[in-house]
C-alpha cells in the first residue's frame, strides 16, 4: 500500500489533480492544511509527557482561579 502525507496548501492541488486523473500513485492520501500538520492534530503522534504537561498546567490554572474567586467573593461581600 502507498500512503501520502500532504500538509501545506501548495501541494495539495497537484495531488487533487492527480486522483481526479486516475494517475496518482497512493491508495491512501492524509491532507493536513497546516504547513508540517497541524499542532496536536490528528496526524501527531500522542507524547505522555505533553498530555501530562497539559494536565498540570489546566490544574494550576483551576486551583489559581478558584482562590481568585474566592478572594473576589470575598471582598465584594
Amino acid at each position: 500500500m502507498k500512503v501520502a502525507v500532504v500538509n501545506g496548501g501548495k501541494r495539495f492541488q497537484e495531488v487533487c489533480e492527480q486522483v481526479k486523473a486516475g494517475k496518482s500513485p497512493y491508495q491512501f492520501i492524509e491532507f493536513m492544511a497546516c504547513p508540517g500538520g497541524c499542532v496536536m492534530g490528528g496526524g501527531q503522534p500522542i507524547m505522555p509527557t505533553v498530555l501530562q504537561a497539559m494536565d498540570t498546567r489546566l490544574t494550576t490554572l483551576y486551583a489559581s482561579m478558584k482562590k481568585r474567586l474566592a478572594l473576589y467573593n470575598t471582598q465584594k461581600a
